[in-house]
Formats: structure tokens, C-alpha cells, sequence
């Protein structure tokens, strides 16, 4: 009873940050934004995606449609405000916390359920992502979703929730492609858990099987246009865009602002070369294709710092706290802040680095910033825990926790953590009751 009161004060609390958001204008555009807002323009318009302004468009391969998509439908339903995108995401992330709480039960027991749920209620990024113009709530209930069935499946011992989780993840590509890789991870843990014989190499292939019908649409698409099969080329921008300038700041003192213009220099002049040979101008996707190249040539050249940096980007992505999205959201005035593990590496001493943060910190974010690192360190002894114990679902969770904590690289971005942020929190969550527990039976003895 106790618990039901407080989870219904939690939606009501909730309820009011919305209306309190629509009340203040709350801030709902970021960086990305305004190319999901373009590219949906054109689906509207042209029937076409692609990120021209006008006519001519080239065919679009940098974003994938689903997020774009979904913005397009809310317009075609005559909902053209942009307030609109933001209920129906409130609402998205709703049934995000219904499909965990429901379904995670079963798998997670009902404590950690109801932790978690109280977790998703409150925390930070689930309060302001919801209100942005991002792919984070459109994506989570299928990351989540996919994952939560793969559970089924080693729990109930049917191939059906494989296919189900397959498609499911090939939907969730299409709105973030980061989590391309994730199901070739997640079949490796099936393989090598071997507790379904002979037949665990045809339930994995039905997996991949449905997670590739999924996205086979948009593969076409590409194969058409251009006659390679390509998914996205967002992974090479961030090779040349954001990785080599970090490394070149390492190695060499290079602003990222100059590490930026070089790549891209150094593209531009593929790229003329290119369209020299061929006769006319290098397409989106050849475009893509010499980032990449520019990118691997650049970071061989320092094997070992790229391995350090990218050490520290996982370091601080799992400890970045996710409160700096919720100032902007709702215009909270603050001062101009850096993440703390930015502010501890650069410094001469990561001692005076992490005392000189901590006092320039207002009270909220010092305590979003401690409950962070407690977070990270309670989760990698529930990882040790998980190792030990050899559950195959808890080691598909605790995987793609750490699949995209690696995948931002030397840029450890906080927000690549949101998808998995309640995962993340119940690995948190299975390392304090470990501990609590060693230490309970160290007392006794």
C-alpha cells in the first residue's frame, strides 16, 4: 500500500514538471535537433530523406529514419506544435517504465523492480530527455524491450522471444544505429551460455534472421541509390570528428577547434580528388567513406594514447552525471560546468582537479556528481558478481551496459549512458547487495 501511494506521488510529481515545463516555454531544442526537425520536413514535403533545404536532395545516409519518421507522423496527425512531440514522448517514456516494471519482475525479482521503478520516476535524464528533440525515448523502449525478451527467452526457453527481441533491435537501429553491434555481442553470450544443445545455433540465427528483416528496408534504400549496402555514417563521423581532434589534443596540444578543421581539411581534400577522377562530385556516402579513411590514418599513428583516452572516455561515461540536461530543460540558472572526470584528467594533480570541482558546485549537482561515482562503483563490483555467477541474461544486461559506456570512445559522452541508464543502475544495485550481504556474513562469523 505504502508503495503504491508513493509511485502514484511519483506520477503526479511527474505530471507537474511537465506542466511546470510547458508553463516556462522549457527549452526543448539541442545541437541534433534541428536535422531531425529538417529531415522530417522533407519526409512531409518531398517525400524524400534527405537533408537538403531544397531541391536538388541527395539521399541521406548520415541519420536513420526512425527517429525523423516519428516527427513526421505527429505532423501528419495535424499536431505541428512541437509541445506535441513532447507529450507523446512523455508518454512513450511511460510505457517505458510499464514494460521494465511488468516485465522485469520476472527476471530482476520484485525488490529490484521496485527500486528501479522509483529509480526511472526520479532520476535526472528521465525527467528532461523526454522534452528534447532527441532519439533517447523514442529508443528505449525497444533497446529495452529487446533485452527484457532475450530474458524471456533464457527464462521460459522459447525461440519465439528471440525473434521478438531481434525485431525489436532492428527497429531500435533505425532510430539509433549505435546499437548495430550490440546483437552480434548479445549471440556470442547465447553461443557460449550452451544451455540449449544443438539448437542454440538455429535460435541465434533466427535472432539475426529477424533483427536483419527489420532493417532490410532501409539497407535497400541505400543499395538502391548508391549500390553498397550501408547503414549509417554516423559512426565515421565521430571517428574523424570527435575522436582524432581528442587525440590530437593529447598528443600534440591541438585545440579541438584546429584537430576539427584539420579533419576536415583533410577530407575536403580527398574528396576534390575524388570528384577529379570520377568526373563529378563525391556522393553522402563516398563523403562518409573518406572520413573513415582520414580517421583510421590519423589515430594509427598513436595506438597507445588512443588506447589511454579511450580508457578515461569509459571512465567518464560512467561516471558523468546526467544532470547538466535537466538545467537546460527546465532554464535552471547555472554557471557553465564540466564533467568531473574532464575536470581530474586535466589537471596537474587529480586531487586539487577533483577538490577545486567539487567547490564550484552548487549543492544539487555536487549531489547528482557523488551519487554518480557511488552508482559506478556499486555497478563494477556487481559486474565482478555477475562474472562469477555465469547468468547468461545478467551477462547480456551487464554487456550492453558496458557496449555503450565503450562506444563513445575517448569522448565518453554521459548521454550515450541514458538507453541503459536503468540497467546500469540495477548492475549498481546487485553490487551493494553483494557487498551488503559479504558484510553481513563477515559480522556473523
Amino acid at each position: 500500500m505504502k508503495f503504491n501511494i508513493l509511485i502514484a506521488f511519483l506520477i503526479i510529481v511527474r505530471i507537474a514538471a511537465f506542466i511546470y515545463f510547458l508553463a516556462i516555454e522549457g527549452q526543448y531544442m539541442t545541437f541534433d535537433s534541428q536535422s531531425y526537425l529538417t529531415l522530417a520536413k522533407n519526409l512531409v514535403e518531398h517525400h524524400v530523406f534527405a537533408f537538403e533545404a531544397q531541391p536538388p536532395f541527395s539521399a541521406h545516409v548520415w541519420r536513420t529514419p526512425g527517429y525523423p519518421l516519428f516527427l513526421a507522423l505527429v505532423h501528419l496527425l495535424g499536431m505541428k506544435s512541437l509541445y506535441w512531440v513532447i507529450f507523446f514522448q512523455e508518454l512513450i517514456f511511460g510505457l517505458f517504465i510499464y514494460i521494465f516494471y511488468r516485465y522485469g519482475k520476472p527476471l530482476f525479482g520484485t525488490k529490484i523492480a521496485k527500486i528501479g521503478l522509483i529509480y526511472l520516476l526520479i532520476e535526472p535524464d528521465g525527467l528532461a530527455f523526454p522534452k528534447l528533440i532527441m532519439t533517447e525515448t523514442l529508443f528505449m523502449p525497444f533497446l529495452l524491450g529487446g533485452i527484457l525478451a532475450i530474458g524471456y527467452y533464457i527464462k521460459f526457453k522459447h525461440w519465439r522471444y528471440l525473434i521478438f527481441s531481434g525485431l525489436l533491435m532492428g527497429i531500435g537501429a533505425l532510430i539509433r544505429p549505435a546499437i548495430l553491434y550490440l546483437p552480434i555481442v548479445i549471440a556470442v553470450v547465447l553461443l557460449v551460455c550452451g544451455s540449449f544443445a544443438s539448437k542454440r545455433w538455429l535460435h541465434v540465427g533466427a535472432f539475426f534472421l529477424a533483427f536483419v528483416l527489420a532493417v532490410s528496408p532501409w539497407l535497400i534504400r541505400n543499395y538502391l541509390h548508391y549500390q553498397k549496402i550501408y547503414f549509417s555514417g554516423q559512426s565515421s563521423y565521430g571517428l574523424a570528428y570527435f575522436h582524432v581532434p581528442m587525440i590530437l589534443e593529447a598528443e600534440k596540444n591541438l585545440p579541438f577547434e584546429q584537430g576539427w578543421e584539420y579533419v576536415a581539411s583533410r577530407v575536403r581534400e580527398k574528396s576534390k580528388q575524388l570528384a577529379d577522377k570520377q568526373g563529378k562530385p563525391a556522393s553522402p556516402l563516398q563523403i562518409h567513406e573518406l572520413e573513415k579513411q582520414v580517421a583510421i590514418e590519423e589515430l594509427a599513428k598513436y595506438p597507445k594514447t588512443y588506447a589511454k583516452r579511450w580508457l578515461i572516455g569509459m571512465l567518464k561515461c560512467m561516471t558523468s552525471p546526467l544532470i547538466i540536461e535537466l538545467y537546460d530543460v527546465y532554464k535552471i540558472d547555472r554557471d557553465e560546468r564540466l564533467h568531473l572526470m574532464e575536470e581530474i584528467t586535466k589537471a596537474d594533480s587529480p586531487v586539487s582537479g577533483a577538490v577545486n570541482y567539487v567547490l564550484n558546485q552548487d549543492r544539487l549537482y555536487l549531489l547528482d556528481v557523488i551519487f554518480s561515482l557511488v552508482v559506478a562503483v556499486f555497478a563494477l563490483i556487481g559486474a565482478i558478481y555477475i562474472t562469477l555467477r555465469k547468468d547468461c541474461f545478467l551477462w547480456v544486461m551487464m554487456l550492453t551496459t558496458f557496449y555503450f559506456i565503450s562506444i563513445p570512445g575517448p569522448f565518453g559522452h554521459g548521454r550515450f549512458r541514458v538507453p541503459v541508464e536503468i540497467f546500469w543502475f540495477i548492475q549498481a544495485l546487485i553490487g551493494f547487495f553483494w557487498v551488503k550481504a559479504s558484510a553481513s556474513r563477515l559480522l556473523q562469523s
